[in-house]
């Protein structure tokens, strides 16, 4: 009985060690992977990526240096020439992010994002948008 009971304890420490490593193996990794001052005299501008980072699950941009604007559409620039085009309807105040738009499938390096915006206080100036990538470590393609 001592045999087995301690053959137990061993098969119950490995398997919480592999549950330990699985759970670890998929960590968010969010970068800044590039910056644009918006356009004054438009509503679409394009924030281009730092190929170099790599590839990446999903994006988000945080508004700096405005009040706020309000996102309705984004278009995501693959380094393969593909694109992911999101309609959306999020406002976003000064210092904070969008939500994370996932980009499903494989990992893919992102060159650029279109960004269709609307200043919700056209006279207080011109936004800097960051974009961000989150680059999930030690998955081999996102998760839907």
């Amino acid at each position: 009985m001592k045999r087995w009971l301690s053959s137990y304890r061993v098969w119950v420490m490995f398997a919480l060690a592999l549950f330990a490593l699985g759970a670890q193996a998929q960590q968010d990794k969010w970068v800044s992977i590039g910056k644009a001052r918006m356009s004054s005299n438009s509503t679409v501008s394009f924030i281009p990526a730092d190929t170099a980072v790599g590839t990446l699950c999903s994006v988000r941009v945080k508004v700096e240096d405005f009040k706020s604007i309000e996102i309705r559409e984004v278009t995501v620039h693959f380094g393969n020439s593909q694109t992911m085009h999101f309609a959306m309807d999020y406002k976003i105040s000064n210092d904070n992010f969008s939500p994370s738009i996932n980009l499903q499938g494989k990992r893919r390096t992102v060159q650029g994002i279109d960004v269709v915006y609307s200043r919700l206080d056209p006279t207080a100036g011109v936004p800097t948008v960051d974009l961000w990538g989150n680059e999930l470590i030690g998955a081999l393609s996102c998760p839907r």
